[in-house]
């Protein structure tokens, strides 16, 4: 078990999420995305999409991914406030799955490493990762 230190916390508790919990909550991702026919169009992010570059498993505080929100349609808001037992905004959303907190956010500037985003294989799925990692990796903070 992977121990963390809780972004959102404000007693500084260590907060542990399983491989397992990371998984589920990875794939539950994945699943929604499904559902809104996106899973070829978001892309993961931050930590979560370092383990997949490294080709390691989760070991995140969270499950982090952007969409550009020209995808987001009137059609996937409903499906999304439908799905998602959390928060949806015009900005993204959160939500927890199984304590493991799930972030997405919808971004309105194209940037090359996501329009041209690699993918990486992770128990059995395809899932997509910035291209250029390292130029992402020194400018994610600045994604808007």
């Amino acid at each position: 078990m992977t121990s963390f230190q809780n972004k959102n916390g404000t007693n500084g508790d260590a907060v542990k999420f399983s491989l397992e919990s990371l998984n589920a909550a990875n794939f539950d991702l994945y699943d929604l995305m499904q559902r809104g026919l996106l899973d070829t169009l978001y892309v993961l992010t931050g930590e979560t999409a370092q383990c997949l570059r490294e080709y390691r498993g989760l070991d995140t505080p969270s499950i982090d991914c952007v969409l550009e929100r020209r995808f987001i349609t009137p059609e996937v808001m409903s499906m999304l406030r439908d799905w998602i037992k959390g928060e949806v905004t015009d900005e993204g959303f959160t939500y927890e799955f199984n304590g493991v907190p799930v972030r997405c956010k919808f971004i309105e500037n194209k940037y090359d490493y996501f329009s041209y985003a690699d993918s990486r294989y992770y128990n059995g799925e395809s899932f997509r990762i910035p291209n250029k990692f390292d130029e992402y990796w020194k400018e994610k903070d600045k994604i808007k």
